[in-house]
């Protein structure tokens, strides 16, 4: 019986892995049949739990658009604390949010930034959940009080700091840019200063100088754009000059962060996290763009390889 269930929940799997989620799901459900059955003829042995079977039916599930079977089976999971994948919370928040269970949907996410903290994606939950509810206010008055009462806390102190940014620059659910909010220069001047502070605790931090550069960089295109729009006169003109010399500036100060970025992710090699590596893509990227219009053409080549490599 145990050979039998084995070979029913590897098709499981084989199915899985073919992205065949209705059979996958089908095949899970049935080696958990076989299962119940020889467990409940009280035969002197049980099979397990096999809990990553219970994440991944689950999962075929919730391919399948089978949500009411895959939300029983994820929670099954969560509560079986399955921490291998944080696709189990990524679509178990979901799920609650979907089913307006707003508790349960922080829970989940607080939960998984817990079990993943390198995983930025709880992060933009946490925003999105904060945004939804109209607590966006709530949440950095919280984190606020916290870096208060821990300042030499420099995980604290940078997602404080990442806060501010996101809050200042929201983003729609497909990730495009929404409108400003109306304290959108006190909220990033506090975010600087944030990115600042936690610089001071831990200077070669890739992620932290990558926040900080991408701060002043996303200001200096504000800024061309605004230069853009002018109309051909203008371009002549004071207010041109001015943008130009703004441009330049923010550049300017965005760059030494950017190849600080770069070398620590560079020094990481292959313990790069996946999110991590997207963020060193993005820094490369700025760093090309920089290096570009500044003429530094041996730096762009530089960069260049270090994007194809990745």
């Amino acid at each position: 019986m145990f050979n039998v269930y084995a070979t029913i929940g590897n098709a499981g799997y084989g199915n899985l892995n073919d992205q065949k989620w209705d059979s996958s799901f089908t095949y899970f459900k049935k080696a958990v049949e076989v299962r119940d059955y020889y467990n409940g003829k009280n035969l002197g042995g049980t099979i397990p739990t096999d809990t990553a079977m219970v994440f991944y039916a689950g999962y075929a599930a919730q391919q399948a658009g089978k949500k009411d079977d895959a939300f029983d089976l994820l929670k099954k999971a969560a509560d079986l604390q399955f921490k291998t994948e944080p696709a189990l919370y990524v679509v178990l928040a979901q799920q609650y949010e979907e089913r307006g269970d707003n508790a349960n949907w922080l829970g989940t996410i607080e939960k998984a930034k817990g079990l993943f903290p390198a995983d930025k994606r709880f992060n933009d939950m946490e925003m999105l959940y904060y945004s939804k509810t109209g607590k966006t206010d709530d949440l950095l008055s919280m984190l606020e009080k916290k870096v208060g009462e821990n300042p030499s806390d420099f995980n604290l102190v940078l997602d404080y700091a990442i806060r501010l940014d996101n809050v200042a620059n929201p983003r729609d659910e497909k990730g495009n840019d929404i409108a400003k909010p109306a304290n959108y220069d006190a909220l990033m001047n506090k975010a600087e200063e944030a990115y600042k502070k936690a610089l001071a605790l831990k200077a070669d931090d890739a992620t932290a100088n990558f926040q900080l550069g991408a701060l002043y960089f996303n200001r200096a295109v504000a800024s061309n754009k605004e230069l853009n729009a002018l109309t051909s006169k203008e371009q002549t003109g004071p207010k041109a000059k001015e943008l130009q010399t703004k441009v330049q500036g923010l550049m300017d100060q965005a760059l030494p962060f950017f190849e600080k970025a770069d070398a620590g992710f560079t020094a990481m090699g292959s313990n790069l996290e996946a999110s991590d590596k997207r963020t060193f893509e993005s820094a490369l990227y700025a760093l090309q763009k920089i290096y570009a219009i500044k003429n530094m053409s041996d730096k762009v080549e530089v960069v260049k390889k270090k994007l194809e490599s990745l």
